[in-house]
């Protein structure tokens, strides 16, 4: 069962009005200030009404992976956000990577090119959550991802 339902109460207060129509205009940055047990619903709720992509980053690789859990349960489609994950390895640790990791980020990435002006094709996903060791670990680099991209379309 999702919660979404739920979540009407909030989007229908004058507040979360103005504040989803602020996140919808690309130039704005805005603050927002909720209390820890709801940062999940209003993240859900902002994420189904606004086109603008959503970066959530949080501290601790594990905090992402329960924010993500736990956003997932307030949407209609848990697909419709991205979680960013991170390698277990260091930075120059001689280990192979874990390959759904890669995997997962590759994805991610594509989700996030589908969104640029040279690709026409929509996702509707608008909210990833990372954490600060995923956001800055190196995956691909965006011209090798570019010229490496191909559709493959049955007739």
């Amino acid at each position: 069962m999702s919660l979404s339902t739920l979540s009407c109460v909030l989007e229908s207060t004058p507040e979360f009005q103005r504040l989803r129509a602020l996140v919808n205009k690309n130039e704005v940055r805005t603050r927002l200030q909720v209390l820890p047990n709801g940062i999940p619903l209003a993240l859900a709720s902002i994420a189904k009404g606004t086109s603008a992509p959503i970066l959530v980053v949080t501290a601790q690789p594990d905090d992402s992976r329960k924010l993500y859990g736990q956003v997932s349960l307030w949407l209609d489609s848990p697909e419709s956000i991205l979680h960013f994950p991170e390698s277990d390895t260091l930075p120059f640790e001689r280990l192979v990577t874990d390959p759904e990791t890669e995997q997962e980020r590759i994805r991610v990435l594509g989700r996030l090119a589908s969104k640029s002006p040279e690709c026409a094709r929509e996702t509707g996903s608008s909210l990833i959550i990372t954490s600060i060791s995923g956001i800055t670990q190196e995956t691909i680099g965006r011209e090798v991802f570019d010229n490496n991209c191909h559709t493959i379309v049955s007739d």
